[in-house]
């Protein structure tokens, strides 16, 4: 009765030291995914910026001059 009592309380440490290894490797886990969802936001962020510069780069620009009036030089 007296090993299985030792056994019992060796099972339990055990338990312990992997349940307390879980909680560590989960907040890593988690830190880890907050760090990876907040790169791909600023992935894409970027990409929609990059979409929208190179949309306006595409569009026909429209220029006027506009000439001073000389009355002596009709146009």
């Amino acid at each position: 009765m007296k090993e299985l009592q030792i056994l019992l309380e060796d099972l339990f440490h055990a338990v312990e030291a992997v349940s307390g290894e879980l909680v560590q490797l989960l907040l890593e886990n988690d830190a880890l995914q907050q760090e990876s969802d907040a790169r791909n936001i600023a992935i894409e962020q970027l990409l929609q910026m990059a979409v929208k510069n190179s949309e306006n780069e595409l569009k026909p620009v429209q220029m006027s001059v506009i000439l001073p009036s000389d009355e002596s030089d009709p146009i």
